[in-house]
């Protein structure tokens, strides 16, 4: 966290199935959260907080059975929350 990013969430990330955390908050990360992220089965931890995101969370993050953590303030990200995660007790 506030390793003084910009841009977006780098593509090639999404090659790496096996990351547990994804920890970029406190940037200036911008755009929409990306769709691939969604396919890291073993994710543990979405943190991008205070960055510069936009749009909403993608359907697909539905998937991501395995979060312990989410933590999306201070962006411009809308709409609902996926009703999976609601159902998660490690959440």
């Amino acid at each position: 966290s506030d390793n003084r990013l910009v841009g977006t969430i780098p593509d090639s990330l999404q090659d790496s199935s096996s990351i547990r955390r994804i920890e970029v908050d406190d940037n200036a990360l911008v755009g929409s959260l990306p769709e691939w992220i969604s396919k890291m089965k073993d994710l543990l931890t979405l943190n991008v907080a205070v960055n510069r995101f936009e749009g909403s969370i993608p359907s697909s993050f539905s998937a991501l059975q395995q979060l312990e953590e989410v933590r999306l303030e201070r962006n411009d990200i809308s709409g609902e929350v996926p009703q999976e995660w609601c159902e998660l007790e490690s959440l």
